[in-house]
């Protein structure tokens, strides 16, 4: 299978399984009793849940950053980019 092929589809993927949590979180109700009965509890899952969704941002990020620094390396032949990838 063509690597451009595979990103794509790894691509289209991300996009579909990110939207479709995006989805479910939209829905209203309590989904088996896990939703906390009291205020300040929400505010900690609330401050929880950013800190995981930013910090899966910036890893996201700084992977992205690796793989194009090593897709320059490995188009421009560079020394040891082959051990790299």
């Amino acid at each position: 299978m063509p690597r451009r092929l595979l990103y794509s589809l790894a691509a289209v993927f991300l996009i579909i399984s990110a939207t479709v949590l995006i989805w479910q979180g939209s829905f209203p109700g309590n989904f088996g009793g896990i939703a906390p009965e009291d205020p300040q509890q929400t505010f900690v899952f609330y401050g929880i849940s950013i800190v995981i969704f930013l910090l899966m941002i910036t890893l996201g990020f700084m992977l992205l950053r690796l793989m194009i620094k090593l897709w320059i390396d490995r188009q421009a032949d560079r020394p040891g980019s082959r051990i790299r990838t």
